[in-house]
């Protein structure tokens, strides 16, 4: 289980900068992922890092979106300064129940929200009617 999001986003910006000079020399990056060899049922190194991927889905929260794809960094990045995001109200009472629940490690106080994915976990656990609340902020 990944604890930190700052390490997959490192790697994330990793993939991005390189995508952005594939793309600029004209290379099909999807053509290395597996995801053809994976569909069209054909055995190879591509399938067997597809799997890999798939197979990391039942262990890290959605690891293809927060620690590869180049579109998740493009859009975390406006998600980062919008005003609309889950915030806690003075109704908390820090019983950290939400940070457990939220399975991209981001309900913690002073933590980032442009990872939140608004998938509700957080709310259902929370103890406090009206502690955890979408709509804008400060």
């Amino acid at each position: 289980v990944v604890r930190h999001p700052r390490y997959l986003e490192a790697v994330r910006a990793g993939v991005f900068a390189a995508s952005v000079i594939a793309a600029l020399s004209l290379v099909n990056l999807m053509a290395y992922t597996g995801v053809y060899e994976f569909f069209s049922l054909t055995v190879s190194i591509g399938l067997a890092v597809f799997a890999g991927l798939l197979a990391l889905s039942a262990v890290v929260y959605r690891p293809v979106c927060r620690g590869i794809c180049p579109f998740g960094l493009l859009f975390s990045i406006p998600a980062h300064f919008s005003r609309y995001r889950l915030r806690r109200t003075g109704a908390c009472i820090d019983c950290r129940k939400c940070e457990k629940a939220c399975p991209a490690h981001v309900a913690g106080r002073g933590v980032s929200k442009r990872e939140c994915y608004l998938c509700a976990r957080c709310t259902a656990a929370c103890p406090v009617k009206g502690a955890l609340v979408y709509g804008k902020g400060d």
